[in-house]
């Protein structure tokens, strides 16, 4: 399988103005929150795409791309500020991340200081699984899916699950593997499960949740015989296709769609050249292949998805306070998880 490139061939690196308040820096035109597979590429995308590109003000385009988990650096708390011209005119996120948090849509989103960026095209996989957002302001342009990865000699004669629904059956009683922390599911599939199957059935995957692992350790751990692995997992796709041992384990996509965890872009109204110009990128064919390259679902081209896919939703995002959410999940899981 093809991969993407390793290292930035042009200088990533972008010019901080001096800090205004304690979320510096200010006044960017993109901030690039991606995945970890994809930052350093993006990286040199978006420095081929701003090079030269000056600003109203005279000065060169400001940027950022966050490398590694994004815990730290001058853009962390960013999202707290409480004065819209710190704000980036472009941000690209995934996830329940911060701008995608309550406290961020109900201050910026409702505010007006977001508007739709344009009328971007949306393939039919992206819209059966509802993410064309009804306000226009997010843009969803890629998702990370989540798969099921069975080691066919530890399930032995059980049958592979067909659907989500099935990692809650008693036969897996300790038998799966996902990834989490503090005792708790990783967030797609801690909000994912609530939704399908309420606070019983986190309760019920607990039972059958042997441990937490990175899903690069599951991906080599599966079919490879290690004592300490499991007869199912969950982790990313772009994980699961690297696993090596492909005769002796089973990749599942579920009946009812491969849960997703959104990319998404977001932009200020009347956005500056730098940032409409990193958003029609994102949103375009050509990083949609790059995306789709190494196991994403990408929109609005990009390679083949073969199966459905599963998202909460903008109902349930609305509905829901997420931060408010996640540590009574966590103990409904924790009722029934027995390390």
């Amino acid at each position: 399988m093809n991969t993407l490139i390793a290292e930035p061939t042009l200088s990533s690196s972008p010019y901080f103005k001096p800090a205004a308040s304690a979320f510096a820096p200010t006044g960017l035109d993109y901030l690039g929150y991606t995945p970890c597979p994809l930052q350093k590429e993006l990286r040199t995308q978006v420095s081929r795409l701003l090079q030269g590109l000056r600003r109203a003000d005279g000065g060169l385009s400001e940027w950022e791309v966050p490398i590694g988990s994004g815990e730290t650096g001058q853009t962390k708390d960013l999202w707290r500020t409480d004065d819209a011209s710190a704000l980036p005119e472009l941000i690209s996120d995934f996830g329940n991340g911060d701008f995608f948090s309550t406290a961020f849509r109900s201050q910026w989103t409702e505010s007006g200081e977001y508007a739709p960026m344009g009328d971007y095209q949306t393939r039919p996989e992206f819209r059966e699984a509802g993410f064309p957002d009804p306000s226009g302001l997010f843009h969803v342009y890629g998702a990370l899916p989540y798969v099921i990865l069975a080691d066919l000699q530890k399930l032995g004669s059980r049958p592979l699950p067909r659907r989500w629904a099935d990692l809650l059956d008693p036969r897996y009683r300790g038998d799966l593997i996902i990834g989490g922390v503090h005792e708790r599911p990783g967030e797609v599939i801690l909000y994912n499960f609530h939704k399908e199957f309420g606070k019983e059935g986190l309760t019920a995957l607990g039972r059958n949740v042997k441990e937490f692992w990175h899903g690069a350790q599951m991906a080599k751990a599966a079919g490879s015989g290690h004592p300490d692995g499991a007869a199912l997992y969950v982790l990313p796709w772009f994980l699961a296709i690297n696993n090596p041992h492909r005769n002796r384990t089973a990749l599942v996509w579920p009946e009812d769609g491969l849960l997703t965890v959104p990319l998404y872009f977001i932009g200020k109204r009347n956005p500056g050249p730098a940032a409409k110009r990193i958003a029609d990128f994102l949103a375009g064919p050509g990083w949609a292949r790059m995306v789709s390259r190494i196991g994403f679902a990408a929109n609005p081209a990009g390679g083949p998805i073969p199966g459905k896919l599963k998202w909460l939703g903008w109902d349930y995002l609305a509905t829901h306070d997420w931060e408010a959410l996640r540590e009574p999940l966590g103990g409904a899981f924790r009722k029934g998880y027995r390390p």
